[in-house]
């Protein structure tokens, strides 16, 4: 699978369990990029949300098409799945 060479990010849950939070995340920077999260008190799910954002951007492709006013239907799955710049 090779996975040791795809981008990984790494998200450790319940660390509203942890009693030293800054000796866990000395040891934590061998798991570099990695996120904390607490799902039980809704803790870090925002820097959850833009680590996987920020993580995701990098497999962004910038693609150009001429699709003729007949296929609308084409430009809504482009819509559905990807985002139209102009």
């Amino acid at each position: 699978l090779n996975v040791d060479t795809k981008p990984t990010l790494i998200v450790f849950n319940k660390m509203d369990r942890v009693k030293n939070l800054n000796q866990l995340e000395a040891t934590l920077k061998n798991y570099l990029p990695y996120c904390l999260i607490s799902v039980l008190q809704k803790e870090g799910i925002q820097t959850l949300t833009e680590a996987l954002s920020y993580f995701l951007r990098q497999f962004e492709t910038t693609m150009e098409f001429s699709i003729p006013y007949s296929r609308m239907d084409i430009v809504n799955i482009i819509h559905q799945y990807g985002k139209i710049i102009s």
